[in-house]
């Protein structure tokens, strides 16, 4: 009876560390970091009503905890260097950085960080949180889906990612250049802009 007792009981906690375990994994989001590589950040806006144009940053750096079981407990932080910001135009970039918009020598960094994800389908979401702007912080929502997650397609035929596990995410929402001190040229050009978002995050090993 004793070692019946003692086997059931043994059983039952063995069960009760696996629940646990999984709830662990459930509830605790895994470390992802960014794919410089292949993430892009766009803005987009209305000129004169003539035509769309566009600036692109191209450097981005930061975290992300994810669980795709469990997107809800997500958190992304993200750090935008002014200096990586880029039309096409020489000129005009270096317009875009000075005291007239970004200000990049006294505000070199445009900020992001989550305080909320809401899950609107099995793959997307709305990401809320501030963003700061030469030092001006605004609350954004972020409509965000997730293309992918799992195991690296390229590890097949590149080494190199082999065993790596890999998250694609497409995103997009709207700003007034206005709210964050930047609206100089308004309305001719849009004081609205969109920001595009396509990033890519390999899972920390």
């Amino acid at each position: 009876m004793v070692r019946q007792l003692a086997r059931v009981l043994g059983l039952a906690t063995v069960a009760a560390l696996l629940t646990l375990s999984a709830f662990a994994s459930a509830v605790y989001a895994e470390e992802w970091e960014f794919d410089r590589d292949h993430t892009r950040i766009i803005a987009i806006w209305n000129h004169l009503g003539l035509s769309r144009q566009q600036a692109q940053f191209t450097r981005a750096y930061g975290k992300l905890s994810f669980s795709p079981e469990n997107p809800g407990r997500s958190y992304l932080e993200v750090t935008v260097p002014v200096e990586g910001l880029l039309t096409g135009n020489t000129v005009f970039d270096s317009h875009l950085k000075s005291v007239d918009y970004f200000d990049a020598v006294r505000f070199p960094y445009i900020r992001f960080k989550s305080e909320k994800v809401v899950p609107t389908g099995p793959k997307s979401g709305i990401v809320t949180g501030q963003l700061t702007i030469r030092d001006v912080t605004r609350q954004i929502a972020i409509a965000v889906n997730m293309n992918y997650a799992g195991q690296h397609p390229l590890a097949a035929v590149n080494p190199v990612y082999e065993g790596r596990v890999v998250a694609g995410f497409s995103g997009s929402f709207v700003i007034k250049r206005s709210d964050f001190g930047i609206g100089r040229g308004a309305p001719l050009v849009s004081d609205e802009v969109t920001i595009t978002l396509d990033a890519e995050f390999l899972l920390r090993k």
